[in-house]
């Protein structure tokens, strides 16, 4: 069984080695993008980094916690999503939409309320901690931040963007025995 960031490596070596085979071949054929700006810079490698550490938590979550409240917590970020549009770039919400994803939200947090109570994991056949279902469920939050990054980036080629998380996701593997070891 893979650890948290050599499943993040090997499901990131694959489409980062695709990315720069594709990105050559533009570049042979005469269709290379344009030179980026400095603002889609700073969004690539947030969108990278913020994308590879959710990632990790999200096979953290499949790792320590049961593998269908790992993925509620991971699929929390749609709600998010239009939440940050709304706050971020002023994009309209109608009322309905606003009580949807605070109802979804609420389901989320009553699911991870139940994580964070020893007297309910006495009951759980893993060996969940508390920091471990915090540890899932931020795989939702930064999962939305990370696709709202991509909101910011209407220039960038969609290449580059899965690029900029791919590789953000190997380098971040390779340097985990340095720097994370709470995500074993």
């Amino acid at each position: 069984q893979f650890g948290t960031w050599e499943s993040v490596f090997f499901r990131c070596l694959p489409m980062t080695l695709m990315c720069l085979f594709v990105l050559a071949q533009r570049k042979r054929s005469g269709h290379a993008h344009p030179p980026l700006h400095s603002d889609d810079i700073r969004w690539l490698v947030t969108r990278g980094l913020v994308g590879a550490v959710s990632m990790a938590c999200f096979f953290h979550g499949t790792l320590t916690i049961p593998l269908a409240l790992s993925s509620l917590f991971s699929n929390s970020s749609v709600f998010l999503i239009g939440l940050l549009g709304h706050v971020f770039l002023a994009e309209r919400m109608t009322a309905s939409r606003v009580v949807f994803a605070l109802l979804g939200l609420a389901g989320v947090a009553l699911v991870l309320g139940t994580g964070l109570f020893p007297e309910n994991l006495a009951h759980s056949s893993q060996n969940a901690s508390p920091a471990d279902y915090l540890i899932a469920f931020a795989a939702g939050v930064l999962s939305a931040i990370a696709y709202f990054s991509v909101r910011k980036m209407k220039s960038v080629p969609s290449n580059t963007i899965i690029l900029s998380l791919s590789a953000s996701g190997v380098l971040l593997a390779l340097m985990s025995p340095l720097a994370f070891s709470p995500l074993h």
